[in-house]
């Protein structure tokens, strides 16, 4: 989907059901290491992936977890298509 109003409406409303879904989710589990690990998720915005010698892109958000110490590549990532 081209960069329209549209394209940034459906990006923007996705993003905050994914957010409301992990939030709500993490309040309602009662392992506490799957709680911790939904609540270490954090939207990771629109960092480029670049895959060797082929693709460049900027996804329109993603998400990864938090860990001390560690760089993770993002677990989803979303296009708006």
């Amino acid at each position: 989907m081209g960069e329209s109003t549209l394209h940034y409406q459906v990006q923007r409303g996705l993003r905050a059901f994914l957010e409301a879904a992990i939030e709500n989710l993490a309040v309602t589990i009662d392992n506490d290491t799957v709680r911790n690990r939904l609540e270490s998720i954090y939207e990771a915005g629109t960092a480029q992936m670049v895959l060797v010698g082929s693709l460049h892109k900027g996804p329109d958000f993603s998400f990864a977890e938090r860990v001390p110490g560690q760089l993770l590549f993002p677990s989803l990532v979303c296009e708006i298509c």
